[in-house]
């Protein structure tokens, strides 16, 4: 028979959501030990919890409607509540509900040892779904709650939300959202980002044109989908209307800064005339004009244009600019090569 009783051969994890064994954990799931966890799962549900009594037990029994309440004072006065995770998980969000303000009292994260790794004093003034947002760290053992006030929890949770938070020194891996020190191979340090080279920057940016016809959504442009140059009106768009004399532009805003060096267009005109008079300039955040680059390569096979820069590091706005009255483009890419094409 097949059982699949959740073990599985040392080089793969066991998937719980689907009772299946794979050779990585993606998609949304992350590691914990042989096994791969969906991400915001509550690893406190069901733990054990310190003082070990029935009464401080509820807040991990995941009814939000089972409260403790200890008293302000005499014996049975509780200052600190203490989860144990049972292992070694990682964390970077802690929840709680509550039957009153908790503001002023710290959730702390610890390792096996007890030492302390994080801790933050809660401010929201909030009873009941607070979340307290940590940097990441895949070595937490026990969670705590503690202060002056008394403590009345209903539950508390702690998960990996993947909110991507790194501390200072940090950079946020993108394909993974994990907090790295320095970025791997095939990627580039990018503010506070680990960005991975040719990763398409203009993908899902603000569009603006200077002159559009009617029925014409721009964002088509930045869409993700080109179609491979093939003409239509719901992957492409026709960028000015074809009157003389109004020469046709887009920018694309990028949001912040990016590092750029190759700018791609995927067109859809049989008639290339009019992107061998267009150019691309690149801008900085002020409009003060970093690199400008004319079309120097067709490949008419694929309804591709490239334009390539020497590496601009203070890119914020990305121009096509036409010197005739009308453009039809399916996309527009922008990439950080890092050298690795031709």
């Amino acid at each position: 028979m097949y059982a699949n009783n959740g073990r599985c051969r040392h080089d793969h994890y066991y998937r719980r959501s689907t009772n299946e064994c794979t050779n990585e954990c993606n998609n949304g799931l992350y590691v914990i030990g042989d096994t791969c966890v969906e991400e915001g799962t509550n690893v406190a549900l069901n733990k054990d919890v310190f003082p070990p009594n029935e009464s401080v037990g509820v807040v991990t029994d995941g009814n939000t409607q089972s409260c403790y309440s200890s008293p302000t004072d005499g014996p049975q006065a509780i200052e600190a509540i203490e989860v144990n995770l049972g292992r070694n998980h990682k964390i970077d969000r802690v929840k709680y509900t509550s039957l009153s303000s908790l503001n002023g009292n710290v959730v702390q994260l610890l390792d096996v040892n007890r030492r302390a790794i994080e801790s933050r004093i809660v401010s929201s003034t909030e009873m009941e779904d607070v979340e307290i947002d940590f940097y990441s760290y895949d070595n937490v053992h026990y969670i705590k709650i503690f202060g002056e006030q008394s403590l009345d929890v209903c539950e508390l949770e702690a998960m990996f939300s993947n909110h991507a938070d790194c501390r200072g020194g940090f950079f946020v891996l993108e394909t993974t959202n994990e907090c790295v020190a320095t970025c791997p191979t095939g990627f580039y340090e990018h503010h506070d980002k680990c960005k991975e080279f040719n990763s398409n920057v203009a993908f899902e940016k603000h569009i603006y044109a200077n002159f559009t016809c009617s029925n014409q959504n721009l964002n088509n442009i930045v869409d993700g989908f080109h179609n491979n140059g093939v003409w239509t009106s719901q992957l492409c768009a026709i960028q000015g209307c074809g009157v003389d004399g109004q020469h046709a532009y887009f920018d694309i805003d990028l949001g912040i800064d990016h590092e750029i060096d190759r700018v791609v267009l995927k067109y859809a005109d049989n008639n290339t005339d009019a992107f061998f008079q267009s150019e691309v300039i690149l801008f900085n955040n002020e409009m003060h004009e970093r690199a400008r680059v004319q079309l120097t390569e067709n490949i008419e096979e694929s309804r591709t244009m490239i334009f390539d820069f020497d590496l601009t590091d203070d890119v914020r706005i990305i121009r096509l600019n036409s010197s005739v009255d009308y453009i039809r483009i399916c996309e527009l890419m922008a990439y950080n090569t890092g050298g690795l094409v031709d």
